[in-house]
């Protein structure tokens, strides 16, 4: 996360026209399962996330121990996310169901939250086909 703070966000801050306040990390598979590390353990890194198929089965589920973390020392996460996954995904489509609960259940305080199945998806058809649309309909 250091290298992401203090090498990459400075450089992408003063190279395009970003409004500071409303920085957007866009992840799919992988990366989704890294913007949901960044979420769970450097939540002002970024303000909104946009969450496609994340790989929430990686090393045994690990993400959801993390977020239990989170949990149990914060009441707040100060974030907008949108998650989807495609409805031919399998395990991913079931992970992300549960994790969508979990963070319901939760009822943290400055916390958005939407998600979507995508009927007839793959895990590359699926690729931000519904991320940038849930995020920034408003």
């Amino acid at each position: 996360m250091q290298f992401i703070s203090e090498q990459v966000l400075p450089l992408v801050l003063d190279r395009y026209r970003i409004n500071p306040a409303r920085k957007t990390f866009v992840g799919h598979s992988y990366g989704g399962l890294l913007g949901t590390y960044i979420l769970l353990t450097t939540p002002t890194l970024s303000e909104s996330y946009i969450l496609g198929s994340p790989s929430y089965w990686y090393d045994n589920e690990a993400i959801f121990n993390i977020e239990s973390t989170y949990a149990e020392k914060n009441q707040s996460l100060p974030a907008e996310v949108h998650v989807y996954a495609g409805g031919n995904e399998g395990v991913i489509q079931r992970d992300l169901n549960k994790f969508v609960a979990i963070l319901k259940s939760r009822q943290y305080k400055n916390f958005k939250l939407t998600s979507k199945i995508i009927p007839n998806t793959s895990h590359f058809s699926v690729l931000l086909t519904d991320g940038l649309i849930g995020l920034y309909r408003k």
